[in-house]
């Protein structure tokens, strides 16, 4: 939870959305996701090789 909170703070996105990016950065994953503005928010970002937009699956 810690780790979410901080992604939120850093980035200036929702607790809730950084749950799911802080679950998926601590095991290695990537997250897929159709919410163009958290993607846009994090997309040029250090977490951007954890994100995958939905299209490009």
């Amino acid at each position: 939870m810690p780790f979410a909170l901080n992604i939120a703070i850093q980035m200036d996105t929702a607790v809730y959305d950084s749950l799911y990016l802080a679950l998926a950065v601590t095991q290695g994953r990537q997250l897929v996701t159709a919410d163009q503005k958290f993607y846009n928010a994090l997309k040029n970002s250090t977490f951007a090789s954890y994100l995958l937009w939905v299209e490009e699956i």
